[in-house]
């Protein structure tokens, strides 16, 4: 795929989980759950790939599978309160202090999330850089939730 913005996959993987311990390096067919989201990452051709994490265990086993992990995430982005928003203001400020160039896309790869539509994810890129509207494009798959629903193929 060919793209003309800049690209990152972050793949966030704090390593304290209430339920689960060390969920995000449980392997599955031999592989931790991260190294799923790093080979997705590998297979949308992106500029970065970012694994998020505040331990040096998870960082090594990152890098080992392919992703970068410039910096280990703040204390208050891995708290167990931390949202989404916690960590993306943390990668932005680290991008900064770090001289990292800010990417105008990053997608979120979820450790937890093993099997992922890469071409859903190309299909949110494509729409992205074909709609100057859209800020933001999500993969959904099918369930009997009824937390969302789709109006004119929008969520």
């Amino acid at each position: 795929m060919t793209h003309s913005k800049i690209i990152y996959a972050i793949i966030p993987a704090r390593c304290d989980s209430k339920g689960v311990k060390n969920k995000n390096i449980k392997e599955i067919e031999g592989k931790p759950l991260i190294a799923y989201s790093i080979n997705a990452a590998k297979a949308l051709n992106v500029d970065r790939i970012i694994c998020s994490t505040d331990s040096q265990e998870y960082a090594n086993i990152a890098k080992k599978w392919g992703a970068e992990v410039p910096f280990l995430r703040s204390k208050k982005a891995a708290s167990d309160s931390a949202m989404e928003q916690d960590i993306l203001q943390d990668l932005y400020d680290k991008f900064k202090k770090h001289g990292i160039q800010q990417p105008d896309y990053l997608i979120w790869l979820r450790p937890t999330f093993v099997f992922k539509d890469i071409k859903a994810i190309k299909t949110c890129i494509e729409a992205l850089n074909s709609d100057t509207t859209l800020n933001s494009a999500r993969t959904v798959c099918q369930t009997e939730s009824r937390v969302y629903s789709m109006e004119d193929n929008i969520l």
